[in-house]
């Protein structure tokens, strides 16, 4: 099997199918939220690399196999980085949802608020402020 066959199969088993669905809070689909077809195909090729070297050996010691794009290299060797796109999308998405039902009207306005800044690429500064207990940490 040739890697072209081997990249498709891959990408569609690891990125599954796109959903269309939108977020009522920031405007934004799943597909914005997904890792593209390349950028997963970097990864890999990049964590293969880093594998064999841990063993002695690169992808440049097999011809026919591609090599990851290099100005990638030192995002995905930052553990801190990794660690942060390591997350599981559906339990956070589960986790949110429910976490939304408890906020008060207040702490919803809150929240909406800052989502429509960030679904809308303003941006802006946030300063949450008041006494301990009033549920800051929480939004």
């Amino acid at each position: 099997m040739k890697w072209k066959e081997d990249e498709k199969a891959t990408a569609t088993a690891s990125t599954g199918s796109t959903v269309k669905k939108k977020d009522a809070t920031t405007g934004r689909t799943e597909e914005d939220l997904r890792i593209g077809d390349d950028d997963l195909k970097n990864m890999c090729l990049i964590e293969i690399e880093m594998l064999l070297q841990e063993n002695g050996r690169s992808l440049t010691d097999f011809k026919s196999m591609p090599r990851p794009n290099a100005t990638d290299m030192p995002t995905f060797t930052n553990k801190l980085i990794v660690d942060e796109l390591n997350y599981n999308k559906d339990e956070l998405e589960k986790t949110h949802a429910d976490m939304l039902l408890m906020l008060t009207d207040e702490q919803r306005c809150v929240h909406d608020k800052i989502m429509e800044f960030v679904g809308s690429d303003d941006g802006g500064l946030f300063f949450l402020y008041g006494y301990g207990g009033t549920g800051k940490t929480f939004i």
